[in-house]
């Protein structure tokens, strides 16, 4: 496997941060590749492996994950799966200051969706 450290230096950058990275690309060009690379990354630095969640879309699994909403409950699943109980910083930041969660038809941030 050829290391790509450029694009990986690109994707460092944003590894702590709590957006969603998007790496687009045509098929067969290394999208899960690079992704696998970060993944070893993030093994070697310490991070536990169930803390990782890769879901590829071409197994039949995953078919149901359509909507953001599909996402935060396999997300949710996956940590109720585990020892320790956690909480993604997906649900964390759909909580408003007052304590409610915003409406169905709101975006990951809060923002009304069109």
């Amino acid at each position: 496997m050829i290391a790509r450290s450029s694009y990986l230096d690109r994707i460092r950058a944003y590894l702590d941060k709590p957006i969603v990275k998007v790496i687009t690309g045509m098929r067969r060009v290394g999208k899960s590749t690079l992704l696998g690379q970060v993944r070893e990354e993030l093994l070697a630095q310490g991070v536990p492996a169930a803390q990782i969640l890769s879901i590829n879309k071409d197994l039949v699994a995953w078919d149901g994950v359509r909507t953001y909403l599909d996402l935060d409950r396999a997300i949710q699943d996956t940590l109720a799966s585990q020892p320790a109980p956690a909480t993604s910083w997906w649900t964390r930041s759909r909580r408003s200051k007052a304590g409610r969660r915003p409406s169905t038809r709101s975006s990951p941030r809060g923002w009304p969706m069109s």
